[in-house]
């Protein structure tokens, strides 16, 4: 019986790289900007991190939240300063 090779891809790795683990090709905009991938994914996960970080900071602050949605926006905001944060080096 031959084995079967199942592909464990994640998509943020297929937009970057290719199969032999190589970035690919910059995306070009109107034929003048090259901006790298890896770039481009940085960019906009660190979007998408500060909207989550400002949205929280504002429910918390500024509306009433009810104690069943404390921890939700706690939980948001604590783990999305933790993704941007460095590891601590002794």
């Amino acid at each position: 019986m031959a084995e079967q090779v199942v592909d464990c891809s994640d998509g943020v790795n297929e937009i970057v790289f290719d199969k032999d683990n190589i970035e690919r090709k910059s995306w070009k905009f109107c034929n003048s900007i090259s901006l790298p991938r890896s770039e481009v994914v940085f960019f906009s996960q660190l979007f998408i991190i500060f909207i989550i970080i400002s949205v929280s900071i504002i429910k918390l602050c500024f509306y009433e939240v009810d104690c069943d949605e404390m921890p939700v926006w706690v939980m948001l905001l604590s783990s999305s300063v933790g993704y941007i944060l460095p590891n601590p080096k002794i």
